[in-house]
């Protein structure tokens, strides 16, 4: 989800704003490839609140929760920089990278 978090932000810095869906960002590098799938080969789920975006997998077992290989991996960020580089939201959220869960474990 990390690519796809630069791919988003590389999107707003050349349009000034945010696609509708991750199929309409353009073809990127090749070398990092253009998918728009989380590991288990499903869409990843794209959230837009008022310019804040929220990437989500629902892990292998596509269920919501869920521990290990089946826990929720998801990434929120406000473009043009992606959560690694701006920290934390104004509410003093942590900002999730794209190796922690959302119940904020670390993943490998």
């Amino acid at each position: 989800m990390g690519r796809m978090e630069i791919r988003l932000c590389d999107y707003f810095r050349k349009t000034g704003g945010l696609p509708p869906t991750l199929a309409a960002l353009p073809e990127d590098d090749p070398r990092y490839g253009n998918s728009i799938l989380d590991g288990w080969g499903r869409p990843i789920q794209y959230i837009n609140q008022g310019g804040t975006v929220t990437l989500l997998s629902l892990g292998k077992d596509a269920q919501p929760g869920g521990e290990g290989l089946d826990a929720d991996i998801w990434t929120r960020f406000t473009p043009p920089e992606p959560s690694w580089i701006s920290g934390a939201t104004d509410q003093g959220e942590l900002r999730l990278s794209p190796t922690v869960d959302a119940r904020g474990n670390q993943r490998n």
